[in-house]
């Protein structure tokens, strides 16, 4: 998902993301405590979790990118057809977008999407209020490490990149209790650093940056989670969190 100069979701990722079935199934597993039995997908591009999707009641893919909502909407219906399945067409960085969430969703997840809101606040503001019925949870993929910035943040269209204490007082301001917040690929983080301050590459199609992360994923990303596994990293490429939308008790 992103802002509103951008229609496509395909533009804001490197084509050979969508294949590496590795780390798409790493960021799934993170994200899985997250998610529920009605979900809220924002950001649905290509639909790379859709395979491991098998207690949902209903699924609702969301994105800028018409096609790739109707992409995913039929995928759902061939692959599972007992889940309910409608889409939405809207950027998730305006409010009018929060009115066509079915009521009732139990879950949100959005992966590299809040990068690309100018008003990230806003965007969990929506979540929390399409939550606080079920008293849902969301889970969130972003990009860390302000410092990481670089021209391929800029290509991808990124606003910003998050620290893990930004994120969770976001969160909190959203009046979300947090439930886990963590960074994840350590080693990827020196990666895109080279490619995006030294090397300032500009493409996310480039042909070698593209081969690189095949490479990766095929080869390096196995020890990289297994290590992960064992040694929480105290800082990564991503941050991942985990948070629910409890309501306030009364006595």
């Amino acid at each position: 998902m992103s802002d509103e100069t951008v229609r496509t979701s395909g533009g804001t990722y490197s084509p050979a993301i969508v294949e590496a079935s590795a780390y798409q199934r790493w960021i799934f597993d993170a994200l899985s405590p997250a998610v529920g039995s009605s979900l809220l997908e924002v950001g649905v591009g290509s639909a790379p979790f859709l395979a491991w999707y098998e207690s949902l009641s209903s699924w609702h893919p969301a994105d800028v990118d018409r096609d790739a909502v109707t992409r995913a909407v039929e995928l759902c219906c061939q692959r599972h057809s007992d889940t309910k399945t409608s889409g939405i067409v809207g950027d998730a960085g305006d409010p009018h977008f929060w009115t066509e969430v079915p009521m009732g969703i139990d879950s949100v997840i959005a992966v590299n999407v809040l990068e690309h809101i100018r008003d990230d606040a806003s965007f969990l503001r929506g979540a929390y209020g399409a939550l606080r019925f079920a008293e849902g949870r969301i889970g969130l993929f972003v990009p860390a490490l302000p410092v990481l910035y670089g021209t391929m943040d800029e290509a991808a269209g990124h606003y910003r990149r998050y620290t893990k204490r930004g994120l969770h007082r976001m969160l909190t301001d959203a009046h979300f209790t947090v439930i886990d917040i963590r960074y994840m690929n350590f080693a990827g983080m020196f990666y895109w650093w080279w490619k995006g301050n030294v090397k300032k590459v500009r493409q996310l199609d480039d042909p070698e940056l593209n081969t690189s992360i095949r490479n990766i994923d095929t080869y390096a990303l196995p020890v990289i989670r297994t290590l992960e596994r064992i040694i929480h990293p105290p800082v990564g490429q991503s941050l991942v969190a985990i948070a629910q939308a409890k309501t306030a008790t009364h006595p």
